[in-house]
């Protein structure tokens, strides 16, 4: 999808009805874009090849056809309101540049994705990492599959930001899906979307994740763990480009695929649990994230990254190449953390720094041995830095402090089950609407 520069910042809408007309012309307005808009091709002809950053039209209006602007439009790029496979298959052969739907009306919204020229925010020099930045360069401007494969934690969330901010759908939608969060019977409702009473749960229609990310980036999280069912859907898809939503009527999808995997998939096949034709159609790149021991020399670099307070300490660097980090990356963000919380004002570090490490291979036993530090420890420094010994203690301090807990905790079930409450209060151990009943307490609930 190639963008013109968008200095100037205006749209051209061509919308036959009005309603929709104003409200996409107020959205674009807020954007702060310039907006001329036309209701028919009448009054579209003469305005078409002006200096528009993007014209947005209707494929069919009551006096002829969208597919006409292409034409009169030169290097302009033209979005399509338009929902018919067939027809969205001619637009893109005749050089549309995307389409838009209900869900997703406005396209180009976003603005510019802000990424480091240098390092793409992809820290370290090591030779392991200006490899990935390598690779990450050249495949960026492709519109090829590709399969990030790295070890949990090791960064690809960095790599793929930084293939959409190079890539010329980087003011289209990115979109990620975790193969291994959806419950083996939700995922074709969650990739391809379901109408209404296509099963007993489907109360309303809802849009699958192809269609939110049409003219954008879809990324397969962990596709290791797709099961083999829903394997032979998702190369269907990636044969003919269009999904077919649970109970609905066909539809074309334009979307880049980025499938990550913690594991190589070749051994999966090997051993029949992932399909070799599957693999071939998404393997069409591959990037390989390196683990954090195979670019410990990058220490210095991470550790400014992470946690800016502690940086230039080459005792510490020191100390933490020598550590084993089989949670990569992301277990070093999490140790640096807990080291900017728990140090106080004019501590030594060091001292601190062995005692939590001395911490990791188990925790005490009230906690289990999930937790890297006694949580009642973890409070205790918490509340104490924010409460000053010579400040009055608070009333309903304990309502502030669990609220607190509860947010932190509720949040990060949620992420790992994507959001499905009833998961996540599985995994709590609480009845589902107790959970609904605090989300909703706490200000949590999606509004």
């Amino acid at each position: 999808m190639v963008e013109k520069s968008q200095a100037n910042k205006r749209v051209f809408l061509v919308i036959a009805q009005g309603a929709l007309r104003e409200q996409m012309m107020l959205a674009y307005g807020e954007a702060g874009y310039e907006v001329v808009s036309a209701p028919s091709m009448e009054r579209a002809r003469p305005l078409a090849g002006d200096d528009f950053s993007l014209i947005v039209a209707d494929s069919q209006l009551p006096d002829g056809e969208g597919v006409e602007l292409l034409a009169r439009a030169f290097n302009t790029p033209v979005y399509f309101r338009c929902e018919s496979p067939a027809e969205r298959l001619r637009l893109k052969s005749a050089g549309a540049a995307g389409f838009t739907h209900a869900e997703r009306p406005l396209p180009c919204l976003q603005p510019d994705p802000v990424l480091d020229d240098e390092n793409l925010g992809i820290s370290g020099n090591s030779e392991a990492v200006r490899r990935l930045r390598e690779s990450v360069r050249r495949v960026a401007s492709s519109d090829g599959r590709l399969l990030l494969y790295g070890p949990t934690g090791s960064g690809k969330e960095a790599v793929i930001k930084a293939l959409h901010a190079l890539g010329e759908r980087r003011h289209g939608p990115l979109i990620t899906v975790n193969a291994a969060a959806v419950p083996a019977g939700l995922i074709d409702s969650e990739l391809f979307g379901h109408k209404a009473g296509a099963f007993t749960d489907a109360t309303g229609d809802r849009v699958g994740r192809f269609v939110d990310a049409d003219g954008g980036i879809l990324v397969l999280d962990q596709v290791c763990d797709l099961p083999l069912s829903q394997q032979a859907r998702l190369l269907r898809v990636l044969e003919t480009g269009i999904v077919v939503p649970l109970g609905g009527e066909p539809l074309s999808v334009d979307v880049r695929i980025i499938a990550t995997s913690h594991e190589p998939l070749e051994l999966k096949v090997e051993q029949g649990s992932f399909r070799a034709d599957l693999y071939h159609r998404l393997a069409v790149h591959l990037i390989e994230v390196p683990a954090l021991a195979e670019r410990l020399e990058d220490m210095d670099a991470l550790i400014a990254d992470l946690a800016p307070s502690l940086a230039g300490n080459r005792a510490l660097s020191r100390r933490l190449r020598l550590q084993d980090w089989p949670g990569n990356v992301r277990q070093l963000m999490h140790f640096l953390e807990r080291l900017h919380l728990l140090r106080r004002p004019g501590e030594a570090l060091m001292p601190l720094v062995e005692a939590e490490l001395e911490r990791r291979p188990g925790a005490s036993a009230s906690a289990g041995p999930w937790l890297a530090l006694p949580l009642s420890e973890l409070v205790n420094r918490r509340v104490a830095a924010s409460l000053p010994a010579d400040e009055e203690l608070p009333e309903e301090l304990y309502k502030e402090v669990l609220a607190e807990m509860e947010r932190g905790l509720f949040s990060l079930v949620l992420e790992r089950v994507g959001g499905k409450q009833l998961r996540a209060a599985k995994h709590l151990g609480i009845n589902r609407n107790t959970l609904h009943k605090k989300l909703k307490s706490l200000g949590m609930l999606p509004k």
